[in-house]
């Protein structure tokens, strides 16, 4: 019979979890707080932890952090119980490694399809697949929990199997031929350029290669996230000035090993912590000295928000690409918003060619020489390298604010 143990200080609700998961055929203990717990831990470990939140002495955040820490809990599966705003919660919880989320007051049917859905997905990785089709086992990494998921790729948070307080980040592709050379091409490019060049403010790779018909690059893993989240309503000026310093040293990097990134935007610059900004994936990178065409013609690779005018036209890229790129994102640490917006992405594409962004409001306006070159409609008229930008940002006089 499959054991569920229920922690909550509320003996009404332990009582009611505990009916209502007997009645579905499952065995129930119940604790009132992390110490009993871990007592219970001690002499067996079920196959579902339903933990609340807010705990006398040790709180949930806390009872996550220790399970996910020892070899025999690590991987067990917790769903947290909470009165609090899960909006507050759900993004920390998660990244402690919670598998679920259950809001008080609870009902019933939430609380029996969590429970099921969990236990079923286990199952499933007992048995060695996930319940996307994945293997759990990936090279040296066991795959935990879905961070993302693209067109042609996802992220997983992973452990490595031998230590697995080394955790890592793993993207793969899925290609539904092994012979998909278009897709193995853009693969071998990310991981060759991954890989090459090193640098403080680009994402460190630890391994990658081929399983069966799937690819996979496992590299850093950032707990904080990526920036896309931590914009709000638009960055002080000064904190600006320091991401967007430290992607164009690693834009630098790269454009010194003949690399264009081509897809610089906040979800791909992840928060090693809140004054350490690193660049990551590199699928969209290519070598300028290689003589390669991964794209049929005419085909736009990039992010439509944040494309510079030659992308939306096939033109030549380089690192003037790159400098536009992140000219937009400039512009959106500073405001809160996109320069370029519209209700599709042709309209989107038609402004990043023939508008002019517009201006910033006064208490960033100290930027604007500086956006405006970033986002010059010409490569020529944009700072000719990320030195260039990086002395300009360097001569920012910020006390005006």
């Amino acid at each position: 019979m499959t054991r569920i143990l229920v922690v909550d200080d509320d003996e009404a609700i332990c009582s009611w979890l505990q009916a209502l998961l007997r009645v579905d055929g499952y065995e129930v203990t119940a604790v009132g707080s992390g110490e009993e717990m871990f007592e219970e831990l001690k002499n067996e470990v079920p196959e579902l932890l339903l933990v609340d939140l807010l705990l006398p002495g040790v709180n949930g955040m806390e009872i996550l952090q220790r399970l996910r820490g020892e070899p025999a809990t690590g991987n067990l599966p917790v769903i947290l119980i909470t009165s609090l705003d899960p909006k507050r919660y759900l993004r920390v919880g998660m990244e402690l490694g919670a598998d679920d989320f259950l809001v008080k007051p609870l009902a019933g049917p939430d609380v029996l399809t969590a429970v099921r859905t969990r236990l079923q997905r286990q199952e499933q990785a007992q048995r060695g697949r996930t319940v996307g089709g994945l293997p759990v086992r990936i090279g040296n990494y066991l795959l935990e929990r879905l961070l993302a998921r693209g067109t042609s790729s996802e992220v997983h948070y992973a452990r490595h199997v031998e230590n697995p307080a080394d955790d890592a980040a793993v993207k793969i592709f899925r290609t539904r031929r092994e012979a998909d050379a278009r897709l193995l091409g853009r693969f071998s490019r990310e991981v060759e350029i991954a890989s090459a060049v090193q640098h403080p403010q680009l994402a460190t790779v630890y391994e990658q290669g081929v399983q069966g018909d799937l690819l996979y690059v496992a590299f850093e893993y950032f707990p904080r996230g990526d920036l896309a989240g931590f914009i709000g309503e638009g960055l002080a000026p000064a904190l600006v000035r320091r991401v967007v310093s430290q992607v164009a040293e690693g834009l630098g990097a790269l454009h010194a090993a003949g690399i264009v990134h081509r897809d610089i935007k906040p979800a791909n610059i992840m928060i090693r912590s809140t004054s350490d900004f690193v660049i990551a994936d590199f699928g969209l990178a290519k070598m300028v000295q290689q003589n390669i065409s991964l794209t049929s013609t005419g085909e736009v690779l990039g992010t439509p928000a944040y494309l510079a005018p030659e992308q939306a036209m096939s033109g030549p890229v380089g690192p003037w690409t790159d400098i536009y790129n992140l000219g937009v994102v400039t512009y959106e640490l500073l405001t809160g918003v996109k320069p370029f917006d519209g209700s599709n992405h042709q309209a989107i594409v038609f402004k990043h060619i023939h508008n002019p962004p517009p201006p910033l409001p006064a208490q960033a306006a100290m930027f604007q020489p500086v956006l405006d070159r970033m986002l010059a409609k010409e490569p020529a008229d944009r700072y000719a390298s990320t030195e260039e930008l990086l002395d300009a940002l360097d001569g920012l006089q910020l006390n005006m604010i």
